[in-house]
């Protein structure tokens, strides 16, 4: 008799926080990676790539982006802070911090890693000399 495989997806006991950063003056939270809400991250995604035409359906993203990431104890105080016309959070601000949480809480980094390889080296001007394509044009 063999054994039926059995995983627990019930398991609550949830890791560490997976970032935090500074904004405001505050020390903000992120929750773990394993915390985050599958659904509301793929709807940010799917905005993303549609806000290459729609702009609007991808700020409509932000509040529940943040709402998923930021840590359950200080998600009311974060969006009361991201609702105020005073606060720090300005346009300028958000896309960075979101950048930050999505390439350190959600493993989707932004940019490529600075330990990246350059890309192909560059030749030299394209040439048809000694080239089987120069071989065919004078048969």
């Amino acid at each position: 008799m063999t054994k039926t495989p059995h995983a627990d997806f019930d398991d609550d006991d949830i890791g560490e926080p997976s970032a935090t950063f500074t904004l405001g003056g505050r020390r903000w939270t992120c929750r773990p990676t394993e915390d985050v809400p599958f659904g509301v991250i793929q709807k940010f995604y799917e905005a993303a790539q549609a806000g290459e035409n729609d702009d609007g359906e991808g700020l409509m993203q932000v509040g529940p982006f943040f709402r998923a990431t930021i840590s359950r104890d200080e998600t009311k105080d974060f969006m009361d802070m991201l609702a105020d016309p005073n606060g720090p959070l300005t346009l300028g601000k958000v896309q960075p911090v979101m950048e930050f949480i999505a390439g350190n809480v959600l493993g989707r980094p932004t940019e490529p890693a600075e330990t990246s390889a350059p890309g192909p080296a560059k030749t030299g001007p394209k040439s048809v000399a000694g080239s089987s394509r120069q071989a065919i044009a004078r048969k």
